[in-house]
């Protein structure tokens, strides 16, 4: 399902309230089960995108921030890290 969203991600701070803030959370627990591993950039610019603009509480910034760079033992921190340089440029 994570797939098929992550086409052309489209959110607002509605929808996240409603529950796409703790799924994209608990989804990074499950990044590496992706089929498709070129859509691993496209969901860390998604949640770049969130930490910047959403408008979400501190607490749950800080959350998502380090969920996102411990997942999997750290292993998508560089990537991560890649997709904030892409969103900065």
């Amino acid at each position: 399902m994570l797939g098929v969203f992550l086409h052309h991600p489209r959110w607002n701070d509605r929808i996240l309230a409603a529950g796409l803030f703790d799924s994209t959370v608990d989804e990074l627990s499950r990044l590496d089960e992706l089929p498709d591993q070129t859509l691993h950039p496209i969901f860390l610019g998604f949640i770049t995108s969130v930490v910047s603009y959403a408008g979400i509480t501190g607490k749950n910034r800080r959350r998502l921030l380090d969920e996102t760079v411990l997942a999997s033992d750290g292993s998508h921190a560089a990537g991560f890290a890649e997709a904030v340089a892409r969103f900065l440029r």
